[in-house]
């Protein structure tokens, strides 16, 4: 009796300690994996070989993410927006976009195990493009949300198990820039405001995970503010059982937000993480602040996810890691290069350039760092507006 009442109390204490909870799984969710013309050439023109020719760097598609490959690939999942198919013979146009394999066992180097796939460009190269983009992806390893090779298989989403936790996965896409098929063969888009639908797949797979996140492809392209409609919807689904939303489309920053569930959940909303890599550089003004958000603007959304031993109860919390695409000149070639950069590297680089640079380099060096202080000061704006979030903070 003693024995089975020293046990007892042993694993009260166990259940009732602030350290009772089993492995913490860690998520990271990015934004817009855009490849323009320029960012493949960029790739291309980084492409090293060895004796035999074969390339040894994806075709220079790892220089792309070389710099943020340490933040994510420490990950359990990491998942980005693939906005772009990857299907022969691999060209494109300006908006109509297209790339070559190597990208994605770049992406894979670089710590990526998830992409999203319901985006207004899935179907840039037509109903083949897209099945052939399934198959890539597939083929490389990488779980894929939002669309698949039948309706089941979409609306399902992916459930990664960790044993003491399962976490789901749905993604949805409320932009098309091609008319969808009423009769299609072998692919199923997810459509975000199909609300019947939506309600029905997070309801389904909350019966199967623990802790759910949803990713959408919406909103208005270069505003900072989500749309009221989009909100309001993406906060029924949160009552429905979504407990964070990651959001894209705008090809900029957008606030991120607490919201409550009628059974006491709060669900984390980022309406927008902008463009993780893209071409595009030009700003949007912050309301009159004198504070200008950027297309090459971005963040890295570090999820931890714990689950109480033995008990229903979730512990997540929130960290926002700063990146934007660095567009510099190549001085010996002239051409530009294009890098995803996290904030705060780019800043410890320049304070070390500082110190060892002439006098003459000073002003220009000390003007850059001030710069890149401004613009985790506009991203701060825009992401809470002055208000303290308590499941959220910003590495800055």
């Amino acid at each position: 009796m003693r024995k089975i009442t020293l046990f007892s109390i042993a694993l009260f204490i166990l259940l009732s300690s602030t350290n009772s909870f089993a492995r913490e799984v860690t998520i990271y969710t990015t934004g817009d994996i855009m490849m323009h013309i320029p960012v493949k050439n960029c790739a291309a023109r980084h492409n090293t070989r060895d004796k035999t020719g074969r390339s040894i760097n994806n075709a220079g598609f790892d220089f792309l993410f070389k710099e943020i490959a340490p933040v994510i690939s420490s990950s359990d999942i990491s998942m980005g927006n693939l906005e772009f198919p990857v299907a022969h013979p691999y060209e494109s146009q300006k908006i109509i976009f297209n790339c070559p394999p190597q990208v994605l066992p770049a992406l894979k180097k670089a710590g990526f195990t998830m992409l999203m796939l319901a985006n207004n460009h899935i179907l840039d190269q037509e109903e083949q493009g897209l099945i052939e983009t399934i198959d890539q992806t597939l083929n490389h390893g990488f779980d894929i949300i939002g669309v698949h090779k039948s309706r089941l298989l979409a609306r399902g989403g992916v459930i990664k198990d960790f044993g003491s936790v399962k976490i789901g996965f749905l993604g949805y896409t409320g932009i098309m820039n091609y008319p969808v098929p009423s009769k299609k063969k072998g692919y199923h888009i997810n459509w975000f405001y199909n609300r019947a639908r939506v309600i029905e797949d997070i309801q389904a797979i909350r019966e199967k995970a623990d802790f759910i996140i949803l990713s959408v492809h919406t909103g208005k392209e270069y505003e900072t503010q989500p749309q009221k409609q989009d909100s309001t919807l993406m906060k029924e689904y949160c009552d429905a059982g979504v407990d964070c939303i990651i959001g894209h489309h705008p090809h900029v920053l957008q606030p991120v937000e607490e919201y409550r569930a009628p059974d006491s959940r709060e669900c984390v909303i980022f309406y927008s993480l902008g463009n993780l890599i893209s071409n595009q550089t030009f700003d949007a003004p912050l309301d009159n602040l004198g504070l200008k958000i950027n297309t090459a603007d971005s963040i890295i959304v570090e999820i931890k996810i714990k689950k109480r031993l033995f008990s229903e109860k979730i512990k997540a919390r929130y960290r926002i890691t700063p990146v934007f695409t660095r567009h510099s000149l190549n001085r010996s070639t002239g051409l530009k290069e294009i890098q995803v950069m996290p904030v705060q590297k780019a800043i410890s680089e320049m304070k070390k350039k500082l110190s060892s640079s002439p006098d003459s380099e000073k002003d220009i060096i000390d003007s850059e760092i001030k710069r890149l202080y401004i613009k985790i000061k506009a991203m701060r704006l825009v992401l809470f507006s002055g208000k303290k979030l308590h499941k959220v903070r910003i590495c800055d």
